[in-house]
């Protein structure tokens, strides 16, 4: 069985949201939240050795003032 998930690293206001959600319908959790985007990645990372993430990280909103 898959587990037809991945994680999702957005920025809100001043820190990056963690989250993991469903590859077809897009909903999930939060799972963390971050001040600095390379601790974001580095969690994200670290999750994905201890857990099943079929579709890896994706980011959105990332960019400073969108």
């Amino acid at each position: 069985m898959s587990a037809n998930n991945y994680l999702e690293i957005t920025r809100v206001e001043r820190e990056y949201v963690i989250s993991i959600l469903c590859a077809d319908t897009g909903t999930g959790s939060e799972l963390r939240r971050e001040k600095s985007l390379k601790k974001a990645i580095i969690w994200a990372e670290d999750y994905q050795q201890e857990n099943t993430v079929e579709y890896g990280i994706h980011f959105g909103n990332i960019i400073k003032g969108e």
